[in-house]
């Protein structure tokens, strides 16, 4: 993989020039933020991916990020930032970034971006909702939260009964692709990712939940629209989007 590393500190591009080095990918970097989107500005299609720290000299790479889909607007990225500096991430969110890098940060978490940028064949859908689902309950229970508050308090996995006891839907059943159920609700599944977003304290988990929610919605059709001959969800699976 084809890598342009844009970062100010010596000492931390370095490192990150040899373990790449090692892992067989070609790497060129800079220290200037104006000068790597000059580099990458005039060699369209020369690089695979980008990882860009998010503070920069002349500019930044937040601000380089929103530049970046002028070129090429399906260029994996990602962008590293200080743990105290995270919610700098959020203006880009909604941009192709598949991963955020901590500072300082091990090498096993980049070895996780490095396998959020290289390019794979697409997952079965149910695979993606799985690993949606399993992150969002994760991030829910980092916060010090149960299932069944999120179930309760989203309103999302409330069960359309005739009795007036409340019945929900299970979300842990979504956690496992042997354990969905026949009638998938897989808007559902999203929904509840953004009510974690929007109800949880920005940090490494609920950036990398925004990321993989984002990604969910590009990568197959919106949820369909009600049913005008039922209240329920229609429950039809997503397609994978040509667009």
């Amino acid at each position: 993989m084809r890598m342009l590393i844009m970062e100010g500190d010596g000492q931390i591009r370095r490192l990150l020039e040899q373990f790449l080095a090692q892992k067989g990918h070609e790497v060129e970097s800079d220290a200037d933020g104006l000068r790597g989107w000059d580099l990458f500005h005039f060699n369209p299609g020369r690089f695979d991916s980008l990882l860009v720290n998010a503070k920069m000299p002349r500019l930044t790479g937040i601000e380089l990020l929103r530049r970046v889909p002028e070129k090429d607007a399906d260029l994996p990225a990602a962008v590293s930032c200080n743990y105290g500096r995270l919610e700098k991430v959020l203006p880009v969110l909604e941009l192709n970034l598949h991963a955020v890098l901590p500072l300082p940060f091990q090498l096993n978490q980049l070895d996780e971006v490095l396998e959020r940028l290289t390019p794979k064949s697409p997952k079965e859908w149910k695979e993606e909702l799985v690993g949606l689902m399993k992150t969002t309950l994760e991030c829910w229970k980092q916060e010090g939260m149960e299932t069944g508050s999120l179930v309760r308090h989203s309103g999302i996995w409330d069960m359309k009964t005739k009795s007036a006891k409340r019945r929900y839907y299970n979300p842990e059943l979504y956690c496992n692709i042997h354990t969905l159920p026949r009638h998938i609700r897989w808007e559902k599944v999203v929904a509840s990712a953004e009510f974690v977003i929007r109800n949880c304290e920005t940090s490494l988990n609920s950036l990398e939940l925004a990321i993989l929610a984002r990604q969910f919605r590009l990568n197959h059709t919106p949820p369909p629209a009600k049913s005008s001959q039922t209240s329920s969800w229609v429950s039809t699976p997503p397609e994978t989007s040509h667009a």
